[in-house]
């Protein structure tokens, strides 16, 4: 569950000065847990692996941008794995859904659950694909390859992901569709009461 710290205005603002990145996958697991808990970063990560234990890391990239409202952040693993874990983590990343049970009064109740998307076209699981964020996770059955994306906010050309990993078009179906060809399993989006959209984020 993510919490906000209550911090006194001047000191948000001596926080917001420069970026943070790193390429040391030795760090893949403190820094994957830290953004899970980042309340600024609006993604639970659950297209990556818990840690980089059971495969071969290929290539590691994290970046932060702080700002004052919504920063951008970077997160990238690409691993290789042999046969029996790479068949274990597409079975893991095809179960991937998440539940909703939103019961507010500008809202009708809603109880739901909004699943992974597999876009077979691409080889990819998507979970994001809506407003300038991305999260994904890209397989190669040939050399067993998978790479796992997130990006909020951050321009493709300012980050350091291989460019044959970079999509910004998915298959998304019409049944699930969030608008506007857009999809983002970890929020629920519907029409309140005064005929507005609003988003449901799922640690609400």
């Amino acid at each position: 569950m993510k919490t906000i710290s209550k911090v006194l205005f001047p000191l948000l603002i001596l926080s917001i000065s420069g970026c943070t990145t790193s390429n040391d996958v030795s760090s893949y697991k403190k820094l994957h847990d830290k953004l899970v808990a980042e309340v600024d970063f609006h993604t639970g990560l659950f297209v990556f692996p818990e840690d980089a234990n059971n495969g071969t890391p290929k290539d590691f990239y994290y970046k932060t941008v702080p700002d004052l409202f919504t920063g951008s952040f970077v997160f990238y693993l690409v691993m290789e794995y042999d046969e029996e874990n790479f068949a274990s983590e597409i079975d893991r990343l095809s179960k991937i859904k998440q539940h909703f049970y939103i019961d507010d009064p500008n809202v009708e109740l809603i109880d739901a659950t909004k699943t992974i998307i597999h876009d077979e076209a691409n080889n990819a699981f998507v979970t994001i694909d809506r407003d300038n964020r991305y999260e994904y996770a890209l397989y190669n059955e040939n050399n067993r390859e998978i790479a796992y994306i997130s990006n909020q906010l951050e321009p493709w050309n300012h980050t350091k992901i291989n460019s044959k990993h970079i999509i910004k078009n998915f298959n998304i179906p019409e049944d699930i569709d969030d608008g506007n060809h857009s999809y983002n399993m970890y929020y629920y989006y519907t029409i309140d009461k005064n005929g507005l959209e609003v988003g449901f984020y799922c640690d609400e």
